[in-house]
């Protein structure tokens, strides 16, 4: 549930279109996101749709241009979601985490067809066990620490689940009818944006201060 999500999740997509795979991918990538949205991930599933929204845009939107910039965009989308979801951390802890299977799933599901309301079920989980399992069936997650302190926590809302779902469905239709526009577009781009000439460029770009030009040009090789 980090920055680097949406830029893991953009580029597995655009590696797969440039190597020609079909439509299994969209397929895979819309279950794993409504997995994340079941189990409360909504934060990796909001960084994963604007990694999808980039590759909908095509290599041009991105590709080559991001160096500088991706860490930034990220973090400006994670501190976003924090501002509008974070709870108080003082919150006590009401069930063990993870909630039996059953319950968990039963919670979830009914969590995300009720209307909002204050949380019913709070889970305590340890950062390094986040996982869809340990965080299933929580209205509200509290990250902890390794010292037991709490790292950050956050509601689950019903109507963000279910805006989150909608979204990824749609989403994921699109980018599935535009699959084979995409996979040409991405095959085409691919060789021009890893000669070891375009990566000595874009490194020195991306190491210039804000504000400065770049030292890619019209010229230098892969530009697109």
């Amino acid at each position: 549930m980090t920055w680097t999500a949406r830029v893991l999740h953009r580029n597995r997509l655009a590696v797969a279109a440039a190597y020609g795979a079909g439509r299994g991918v969209v397929g895979s990538s819309l279950l794993h996101q409504a997995k994340h949205v079941l189990s409360g991930h909504l934060l990796t599933a909001e960084l994963w749709e604007h990694g999808i929204d980039a590759v909908r845009g095509g290599p041009q939107g991105w590709l080559g241009d991001d160096l500088g910039r991706a860490r930034a965009e990220g973090a400006q989308i994670v501190d976003r979601w924090h501002r509008e979801n974070d709870i108080d951390s003082e919150l006590p802890p009401t069930h063990p985490s993870p909630l039996p299977l059953p319950t968990a799933l039963r919670h979830a599901l009914g969590r995300m067809l009720r209307p909002d309301g204050p949380p019913r079920v709070v889970l305590d989980v340890s950062a390094d066990l986040v996982h869809w399992r340990t965080t299933l069936g929580g209205d509200a997650l509290r990250i902890i620490d390794d010292a037991g302190k709490v790292e950050v926590a956050f509601a689950v809302q019903g109507s963000a689940m279910r805006r989150a779902l909608a979204r990824s469905l749609r989403s994921h239709l699109d980018l599935a009818q535009r699959w084979p526009e995409l996979r040409a577009s991405y095959r085409r781009a691919l060789p021009l944006h890893t000669t070891g000439s375009f990566w000595s460029a874009l490194i020195a770009a991306a190491d210039l201060p804000v504000g400065e030009g770049s030292a890619i040009t019209d010229d230098s090789p892969g530009r697109t």
